[in-house]
């Protein structure tokens, strides 16, 4: 019914991101399977918290999951350090881990000329595919033909509802162009997904995938195969195909799936390999891990390990820098009234009463939260990160400057996810128009602001507007993005 084939990629910054234990051996003296540490950020906080971000894969490249927090020994400047000692906890990834995955389609003349699979059938399978990956992953809708661009019919969201009444549409609707792009949509999709993840924050992590389901024939040849597969290989993207029809197993549309290729040799094969591709998407997210320490270090450059305990062997290693650690450390001492995201920590609830923007940024100099000072009202990118749940103005959307994101249509009014409000649901405050500290360059009297009632991006009167404001503060750095 389909062939398998799996891609382990091997990057390197100034250090090993994969480990590939004992050689190319996956087991160990005691015939014990090794596991394979891939780092995808680290950061710290004051007082002196350090925080691991990362996957786990066994040497099959299967993702790993279900590890505790003992599971794991760290070292410092090769010395081991205690559970008991650092703190040591796995940390929450909801915040920081983000996924999306597009699901694109054939419409081309050929695939219509090849098609054995029915509507009913692709509607159903299609369900299916989309109910098991949200609400915990966001999914879009594409189709392409001949055209440059892939077709979109429903931008990444979690709403089930939202997807399914694209699906139909989709599968019946006419190419424009009857020729088949199928290289430069596998090419524009990879690029969809590479800009959703240059707007997240600093030290977040993004898995993005792309599901293929084609006659699989470029006839346009608008990109080359060999570009093709070469923006594939680079890319840190999952990518599946499915094909049917005459030319659904040639070579070409193989090597495009990289993650994996199936063939739908009969109608009914389609079902269980949307299932298997859902449930790897599923396990690849599951397999990854937040873990926290306090550092014993308080100055200098130094090395942590990170392996399994007991395995030696699986390690991975980075540097930090511990100037200004001091001693105390302790998890919770931004919470109570603040709300951490990362390196932002943001006060928690939000100011009770609306304040001209010179009272806003006085208000935020002066806060002091949790014995904590150094609070500034946040500029628009910082703002910005909050909202949520609004597709046409979430840091995700391909428009992500406030001139652009200004001229977007709100979202309906109160009906965010936090209780009416498009923000993160851990937030609380009057659900209002919030002020930034970013001018608009064209207006000298004006500031970017947004209202969280529709995710509504606006310019601010400086002289005569009042408006909410929620202070922050940056507390951390994270450690890959200080490397070149």
């Amino acid at each position: 019914m389909h062939s398998r084939r799996s891609a382990i990629s091997i990057g390197l910054m100034l250090f090993s991101l994969w480990i590939a234990a004992c050689g190319s051996s996956t087991e160990n003296d005691s015939n014990e399977i090794l596991y394979k540490f891939k780092l995808l950020d680290a950061s710290t906080y004051e007082p002196n918290t350090v925080e691991l971000y990362f996957q786990v894969r066994d040497g099959d490249g299967n993702p790993v999951k279900n590890l505790k927090a003992n599971d794991f020994l760290i070292k410092e400047d090769d010395i081991a350090i205690s559970v008991f000692e650092t703190e040591q906890e796995l940390a929450s990834l909801s915040d920081t881990l983000h996924t999306a995955t597009i699901l694109l389609m054939d419409i081309s003349e050929s695939h219509r000329e090849a098609d054995k699979i029915s509507t009913d059938t692709l509607k159903k399978d299609f369900e299916y595919f989309i109910q098991k990956l949200t609400p915990e992953h966001p999914v879009a809708l594409y189709t392409f033909d001949g055209r440059t661009e892939p077709i979109l019919r429903r931008y990444f969201t979690t709403e089930v509802e939202d997807l399914t009444s694209g699906i139909v549409p989709m599968l019946v609707s006419t190419p424009d162009d009857k020729s088949a792009n199928l290289n430069g949509a596998v090419v524009q999709s990879l690029k969809i997904l590479e800009k959703k993840k240059k707007y997240l924050n600093p030290g977040e992590v993004f898995f993005g995938s792309v599901v293929i389901l084609s006659r699989g024939v470029d006839r346009a040849a608008r990109v080359s195969d060999e570009d093709t597969l070469l923006a594939i290989s680079g890319s840190p993207f999952h990518v599946y195909t499915i094909g049917y029809g005459e030319y659904g197993k040639n070579e070409h549309f193989e090597n495009i799936g990289k993650n994996g290729h199936y063939f739908v040799e009969e109608e009914s094969d389609l079902y269980p390999i949307m299932d298997e591709i859902a449930s790897e998407i599923a396990s690849v997210t599951a397999a990854h891990y937040g873990l926290r320490f306090c550092s014993s270090k308080r100055a200098g450059i130094h090395e942590v390990e990170l392996s399994r305990r007991y395995f030696p062997e699986d390690a991975t290693t980075f540097t930090f820098n511990a100037d200004g650690f001091e001693g105390n450390c302790d998890f919770s001492v931004y919470y109570g009234d603040s709300m951490r995201f990362r390196t932002l920590v943001w006060q928690n609830p939000s100011s009770e009463t609306e304040m001209s923007l010179d009272e806003a940024a006085t208000y935020c100099n002066e806060l002091v939260l949790n014995n904590q000072t150094g609070w500034h009202l946040p500029t628009f990118d910082e703002l910005h990160t909050l909202v949520n749940h609004c597709r046409y103005s979430e840091n995700s959307w391909p428009c992500a400057t406030p001139d652009c994101l200004s001229g977007r249509s709100p979202c309906p009014e109160d009906e965010g996810d936090a209780n009416g409000c498009y923000w993160k649901k851990s937030l609380y405050g009057p659900c209002g128009s919030y002020w930034s500290s970013t001018m608009n360059e064209l207006e000298n009297d004006q500031v970017w602001a947004i209202t969280f009632q529709t995710a509504e991006v606006f310019n601010a009167n400086i002289e005569n507007d009042r408006h909410y404001v929620r202070c922050v503060k940056k507390i951390g750095t994270s450690v890959l993005d200080t490397m070149d």
